[in-house]
């Protein structure tokens, strides 16, 4: 269930990806990353360093799924193109 609503949530936020709470979502992330590499430098727990990588790749993983693919055009030989 929860799978399910947080993929419905990102579908809709990437359907409006010139907004304005998309926008500070997407830099509040890219800085939570920047935050997560910061104290991956300087920890040196080993447990710590798991769960820091894991918090990064997650957001990772949310970045690319707010990410929308970019339209373009293809050439496929038809007439007008």
């Amino acid at each position: 269930m929860v799978n399910g609503d947080k993929k419905h949530l990102m579908d809709s936020m990437k359907r409006n990806p010139d907004g304005a709470q998309y926008k500070l979502l997407l830099k509040y992330l890219e800085l939570r990353i920047e935050d997560l590499k910061d104290k991956l430098m300087t920890e040196t727990d080993m447990d710590e360093v798991k769960r820091i990588q894991g918090r990064g790749l997650e957001i990772r993983d949310m970045i690319l799924a707010l990410t929308r693919k970019p339209v373009v055009n293809e050439f496929d030989g038809a007439y007008g193109q």
